[in-house]
Order: structure tokens, then C-alpha cells, then sequence
């Protein structure tokens, strides 16, 4: 195991020795790498600079997280939309129009349609009760 490392380290040491610097994309093979970030708002001109350290690495965002918990997985580059992180909490939804309603209609995950609009109720390990 010393000898791979010190062979590895010779190889690193040639990579900086001959480009003047030892980036992450000298480091790793391409295709280990996928980078978990932000990647909206006005991360835009910080995301086109992450090539130069890391190749064309795959870019997926976050998803949606909030101080309360997070809600969902992204599973595609360059889009924050993904599925529910059932893993994370427990969510129950209210259809927009019933949201000022005494007693609205609160569905559970498997109830919801695509393209509807709603409020999320969850209900985390932290202590997040609706």
C-alpha cells in the first residue's frame, strides 16, 4: 500500500510539475467526479468557472432545502427539480386554493397530481410539527 502511494504521489508531483498547479481534475478520473452545488440564482458566473478545476464534470444541484428540512432529490444535471426525499421527513400537502380554508383538504404524497400547486406541511426528525 506505501508503494501505490508513493507511486501516486510521483504521478501527482509530475502533473503539477508540468502544468504548474495540481487541480482536482488532475487528482481524480473524470468520471468519479460529479459536483453536488447551488445551481441557481447567482451562482451562474461561479458555475462556469468549475471546468477549469474539475473538467466537464456532471452538475447537480441540491435541490430544494430549506431550514426546515430538505424536500427533494434532484436526479438530473442542471436542474434543481427531483423526487420527494421521503427519507428526510414526513409531508403532507393542502392545495393552494384551500390554503386560507378552516379545514382544508390535506393530501398525503401519494395523493398529490402532477402540475398541482400546493403548500408542504412536513414534519421532520428535528421536532418540525405542522
Amino acid at each position: 500500500m506505501a508503494e501505490s502511494r508513493q507511486t501516486r504521489a510521483r504521478e501527482l508531483t509530475k502533473i503539477a510539475e508540468k502544468t504548474g498547479s495540481l487541480l482536482p481534475k488532475d487528482v481524480w478520473p473524470q468520471e468519479t467526479i460529479l459536483i453536488g452545488c447551488w445551481t441557481g440564482g447567482s451562482m451562474g458566473s461561479y458555475l462556469r468557472q468549475l471546468p477549469k478545476y474539475f473538467g466537464n464534470a456532471p452538475i447537480r444541484d441540491l435541490g430544494l432545502i430549506a431550514s426546515e428540512g430538505r424536500f427533494s432529490i434532484p436526479f438530473e444535471n442542471h436542474s434543481s427539480s427531483g423526487v420527494l426525499d421521503i427519507a428526510a421527513s414526513y409531508y403532507e400537502f393542502v392545495p393552494e386554493d384551500e390554503i386560507d380554508s378552516p379545514q382544508p383538504n390535506v393530501l398525503g404524497a401519494h395523493e398529490v397530481v402532477e402540475g398541482g400547486v400546493y403548500y408542504i406541511l412536513p414534519t421532520t426528525q428535528a421536532g418540525l410539527y405542522r
